[in-house]
């Protein structure tokens, strides 16, 4: 569904403008720290000839319950550091990814530090506008009331929704991952291929002084999604040389 063409969509990207602007004002105290629960939808579609749907659902809560994160946003009124938190349990540690998303919104710059096979990168650009869309519709999430909005993310050759529920009783134009430009902070996203709800809000002056992370190769975006993109074709041709050699052998 187009949600761009509804007619129940109250507002647009103008108005939105005019909110940020006059949130600014009365962002300026509001610092503090966001906890998500996250988890990666799966979209691998099983053979059912060869399956039953209890070993499909198996396979499916497994790759869900593997996706399954918790993240942190420290926020003040026009920086953030979004980061994974590191999950500790009685039976054995839990894998997490190091990598840290610094956000600046007066320079609209970002700074991704991330790991790549290894080799640790710094991706450094710009932050890209999005083009909200508002929803006559809201809910209660917590104690915090908030509005619906949706935007449209291309992936690959195709349009996916986002869809936020944000609140302006936090008027920090913020949110998950890379996710921003709402006249309050997201408390709620679903941008197609992962979730995030917020658990937890602290509001809190100890937030102070948010700096970019440093370490790694700097690249810019497009040179990094040309990097993991080469990365990903190696990988596949070197596991599709390993199948031939085992089918060879085999057959010898």
């Amino acid at each position: 569904m187009n949600f761009f063409k509804r007619k129940n969509i109250s507002k647009t990207l103008t108005v939105l403008l005019f909110f940020i602007f006059f949130s600014n004002a009365i962002a300026q105290n509001f610092k503090g720290r966001a906890t998500y629960a996250s988890y990666r939808k799966s979209k691998i579609k099983m053979d059912t000839l060869k399956y039953d749907q209890k070993t499909i659902n198996i396979f499916k809560k497994s790759f869900e319950d593997f996706y399954r994160k918790e993240y942190v946003l420290e926020f003040e009124k026009s920086k953030s550091l979004f980061s994974e938190q590191k999950k500790i349990t009685l039976q054995k540690a839990v894998a997490y990814s190091n990598d840290k998303l610094y956000k600046d919104l007066n320079s609209k710059l970002y700074t991704h530090k991330t790991e790549l096979l290894g080799k640790k990168f710094l991706i450094k650009d710009s932050i890209k506008i999005k083009e909200w869309f508002l929803i006559n519709e809201t809910k209660r999430i917590g104690k915090y009331m908030c509005t619906k909005a949706v935007c449209n993310r291309k992936i690959n050759n195709s349009l996916e929704t986002v869809t936020a529920w944000f609140t302006t009783e936090i008027p920090i134009s913020n949110g998950p991952a890379n996710y921003d430009g709402l006249p309050g902070l997201i408390l709620q996203l679903d941008d197609g291929t992962y979730n995030y709800l917020v658990k937890e809000i602290v509001l809190t002056n100890t937030i102070t002084n948010l700096k970019a992370p440093k370490g790694g190769k700097v690249v810019s975006q497009n040179d990094y999604d040309r990097i993991l993109k080469e990365k990903q074709k190696n990988g596949l041709r070197r596991a599709a040389d390993l199948r031939k050699g085992a089918e060879s052998s085999r057959n010898n």
